[in-house]
């Protein structure tokens, strides 16, 4: 990563004159195009995500804080795979983080972030104003600021409004901002990592990583995994405005092995969200941790509006999760709410008259992105084609 300034312009309306100063923001991490994409999917750290990346047979685990892994879960570990959790993290053999904990760790801001040579391009705009509104002093700070800063640094101008300016300042203003304007090859959210953050992120990247998704999914691997059959009748339960019910639709959320049965947990997560949170059972250790776990599902309750679904899709994908039920579940639910809701295949009135419009189910498809991103069952004759392929037999125990 590479270290980020703020310029910032302080205007004197009384001597019609600027100055600045200039702060060290932090380190510059990257962009993302909205609020929604998650930081951690931009920040490079070397983390385990999956069981088979890591070894923890009489492993040393560490435990960072912002964790989806409750202690109860981790003493199961402990009986069966011999682990130790220690308190010094220069004593473990691995350290379990969180994609909240390494959210925490940055900041979004608005301000655009520029590479080290559009300085000049500042400095050249600046230099007719030379005893004006500006002296050469400030110029030879600025040429002496760009001498300083690395190849990979960024930086940021703030600027004082040009309201209640003089001409030469408004002129000036308007003339950087045009620049920007028409320069600008971006857009969205800048990711800094705070300056009191650095040692935490410094720490992060020495060590060996787990994520609690991974460990969670080991501590699941015996429980219960919630089949396509059982949705409904979760949701239902979920959605039941019997407290006792809705409180064990939840519980069984918690209990399940999460990481296998995703896609139907991330699903009715996004569309229960706003009944279940109000659940008797919500602040329970189980039931944070799944709260946890759900962190990258942003729950939504408007299932006419094309957004959620774009959101929910992309979050499964994210996930790896995005499987062929949960699309064909998605497809259904946006005929039913977004298509027949709104009028379309509806007849007209009067007797025997027929749909103006014919909107078939099958007519909603996916871009080919997102469609080569879902994830099938192998099918039978899949499964023949790959044993009767050269050396396909090699595997089988006969």
């Amino acid at each position: 990563m590479n270290r980020a300034y703020k310029l910032d312009i302080i205007y004197s309306k009384d001597e019609d004159n600027i100055s600045g100063k200039v702060n060290n923001i932090g380190y510059w991490a990257g962009e993302k195009a909205s609020w929604q994409e998650q930081t951690h999917n931009i920040v490079k750290l070397d983390i385990a995500t999956e069981p088979d990346m890591v070894d923890i047979n009489g492993a040393k685990l560490y435990r960072y804080p912002k964790l989806s892994l409750p202690r109860l879960k981790v003493d199961t570990l402990k009986e069966k795979y011999k682990i130790k959790v220690v308190r010094d993290q220069n004593k473990a053999d691995y350290g379990v983080v969180s994609n909240k904990l390494i959210d925490s760790l940055f900041t979004d801001s608005w301000d655009t972030y520029y590479q080290k040579d559009e300085l000049l391009e500042f400095i050249l705009k600046l230099k007719p104003y030379v005893g004006k509104i500006v002296e050469q002093d400030f110029i030879n700070k600025l040429n002496a600021l760009f001498d300083k800063l690395g190849d990979m640094d960024r930086i940021a101008f703030k600027l004082a409004h040009s309201w209640d300016t003089s001409d030469d300042y408004s002129n000036w203003s308007n003339a950087w901002a045009n620049y920007a304007r028409e320069s600008a090859t971006r857009g969205g959210y800048t990711v800094l990592l705070k300056n009191e953050n650095v040692p935490t992120f410094q720490e992060l990247s020495k060590s060996k990583l787990i994520l609690d998704k991974c460990l969670n999914r080991i501590c699941n691997e015996d429980a219960h995994v919630i089949t396509e059959d059982e949705v409904e009748t979760t949701l239902q339960m979920l959605n039941s405005n019997d407290h006792e019910a809705r409180a064990m639709g939840l519980e069984m959320l918690a209990n399940c092995n999460v990481e296998e049965c995703f896609d139907k947990v991330a699903y009715m997560w996004h569309w229960a969200f706003e009944r279940i949170r109000y659940a008797t059972n919500w602040n329970t250790v189980n039931v944070k941790a799944l709260r946890e776990r759900m962190y990258d599902v942003n729950p939504h309750n408007q299932n006419h509006s094309i957004h959620a679904w774009n959101q929910l899709v992309q979050q499964l994908i994210k996930e790896q999760s995005f499987t062929e039920w949960v699309w064909l579940k998605i497809r259904s639910d946006i005929h039913e709410n977004m298509i027949n809701r709104v009028g379309f295949n509806r007849k007209e009135p009067g007797v025997g008259s027929p749909a103006i419009f014919d909107i078939k189910l099958e007519a909603i498809e996916l871009r080919d992105t997102y469609f080569n991103s879902v994830i099938k069952k192998p099918s039978g004759e899949d499964i023949l084609d790959e044993i009767t392929q050269p050396d396909g037999f090699d595997d089988l125990p006969f």
